[in-house]
């Protein structure tokens, strides 16, 4: 990259598409921001991050915020709660069907996962990447829907913006 950017004189900006199903899953955003952030520390290129397949959110299951907070990436650690709560089947399929929210068995057993040391290490990891990430607030999304021109506009701009 290096020798394009000095002896070709090319202006190089990095692309970063993350899928809008990760907005659906706290723990898959968290992660991606994560990865977003430690790709743009890393490669050193201006950046354009960008989260693609927006149109099709509401298929991928119930997002817990608004596009806003996904895009903006202020105070992650609100997603936090989110990791806590039982995953059914793609798309929540195994909700719509059982309910084992009062199943006392359930109850049991998630009483015992969250009292286990590995439960709390793993809260607590996700704790300190969630206060990483906001330290660094590096990482904003520009939300992409090929389907629309306006927003793929709205990612080229952004492209030509970083390119000077």
């Amino acid at each position: 990259m290096e020798r394009l950017e000095k002896d070709l004189d090319y202006r190089l900006t990095m692309v970063h598409l993350i899928d809008a199903h990760h907005c659906t899953d706290a723990g898959k955003f968290i992660s991606s921001v994560l990865l977003a952030t430690t790709t743009m520390l890393r490669i050193q290129l201006p950046c354009v991050n960008v989260l693609s397949k927006i149109d099709l959110l509401e298929q991928f299951g119930e997002v817990p915020f608004n596009l806003d907070f996904f895009t903006d990436v202020m105070d992650l650690g609100r997603l936090l709660q989110f990791l806590e709560s039982p995953q059914g089947g793609e798309n929540g399929e195994e909700h719509e069907k059982y309910d084992i929210s009062s199943d006392q068995n359930y109850i049991a057993a998630r009483n015992a996962t969250k009292s286990s040391k590995f439960y709390q290490k793993h809260k607590r990891l996700h704790e300190a990447l969630v206060e990483l990430i906001d330290d660094f607030g590096l990482v904003k999304f520009v939300p992409l829907n090929v389907q629309d021109a306006t927003s793929v506009g709205r990612v080229v701009a952004q492209v030509d913006k970083c390119n000077g």
